[in-house]
């Protein structure tokens, strides 16, 4: 048998031992360190390879490859790896038949025990945190292999949660002034989002009045004090786009409550809105009864966000997802994660 046939096919994985799954086809194989899977095998240690697991780790192995074809990070896909190991781990110890049909069932029984281990006072191995890290990575690598929707996916379905740690304020007036910068950031946000449009654009020298404290300022968005041109570059123009952007990515995520991570793989299409109480419940409109639900949000921001993808859709059109951005000389559709260096840039403006 080739023990490399289920070698995650990439420039940047093509050699590296780590990313070879056929080592999950093995009873045990998941034990052994995957420079030392080869040998063992060699060796008659492990066995025949149990093909039932093909399946499944044939699909892992495309959709990691897909990942990094679109531009995903090499560690995030490596930390999926670590968790698919982690997965398989717990299915050799406890005798699980490892297959399609029975991924959620093992799914939920490994998120069981990663709350116990994470949560014991006397043998605790990781903290619950890590725990919740390690199983929400996977559950959404197997929301999107299989498409399932946003609300569905399997980490929902655990007791697993994210403790978060957030500084408090040391009296009455920090509250206040905590509050103050809150809805102040809040409104510097807004009036990006809003007032970075296409008469901006066909600005000679475009800028943007926005809040600061009890007065407004305006932030001239080339970011060039002696900038005067009676036609904006492409570069300039794409850069001011990108400020928009971020605003919306961070107006998105406060409406929805979803992960910026997902949020940045969001595809620009034609959604359908059904109304639920104050909310509308969004999903991809597909010719059938439903499509996948992508996200839940306030009726007040249906207006906005459709404005917006309009907006994208019109000045960049290369790209295909709503948060699609400008990098390089080139438009990226899906980048690693959210930085904010541009919003970082106008509040120091």
């Amino acid at each position: 048998m080739n023990l490399s046939y289920l070698q995650i096919d990439h420039e940047r994985t093509r050699d590296r031992s780590m990313f070879n799954l056929t080592r999950f086809l093995y009873l045990g194989g998941s034990q052994f360190k995957s420079q030392y899977f080869r040998k063992k095998v060699e060796e008659g240690k492990l066995g025949e390879p149990l093909m039932l697991r093909e399946p499944l780790l044939q699909k892992f192995k495309e959709e990691a490859e897909s990942r990094l074809a679109r531009g995903d990070s090499y560690v995030s896909v490596k930390n999926i790896v670590g968790a698919i190991r982690s997965l398989y781990q717990f299915i050799d110890t406890h005798n699980l038949i490892a297959s399609e049909d029975t991924l959620q069932s093992n799914f939920l029984q490994w998120a069981a025990w990663l709350d116990r281990v994470s949560s014991s006072k006397r043998n605790r191995k990781m903290s619950g945190n890590t725990a919740h890290g390690i199983a929400s990575r996977l559950s959404g690598f197997i929301g999107s292999t299989f498409e399932i929707p946003y609300g569905e996916r399997f980490i929902f379905k655990t007791r697993l949660t994210k403790t978060v740690h957030a500084k408090r304020a040391t009296g009455r007036l920090a509250e206040k002034q905590n509050l103050e910068e809150s809805f102040l950031f809040g409104r510097f946000i807004y009036a990006l989002a809003t007032g970075i449009n296409r008469d901006t654009l066909c600005d000679s020298k475009p800028k943007v009045i926005v809040p600061f404290k009890h007065l407004s300022r305006t932030i001239d968005l080339t970011f060039e004090k002696n900038f005067v041109s009676s036609n904006l570059s492409k570069c300039k123009k794409y850069r001011i786009i990108n400020c928009r952007i971020d605003a919306e990515l961070l107006l998105f995520v406060s409406q929805t409550g979803m992960m910026p991570g997902e949020a940045l793989k969001l595809r620009r299409t034609t959604y359908k809105y059904k109304p639920l109480g104050d909310e509308y419940e969004v999903r991809e409109y597909k010719n059938r009864k439903s499509g996948e639900v992508f996200f839940f949000i306030h009726k007040e921001y249906r207006k906005h966000f459709q404005n917006y993808v309009e907006f994208i859709t019109e000045f960049m059109p290369e790209g295909d997802c709503v948060f699609s951005t400008y990098q390089f000389n080139s438009v990226v559709s899906v980048i690693d994660n959210y930085r904010g260096e541009r919003i970082n840039l106008l509040c120091k403006e």
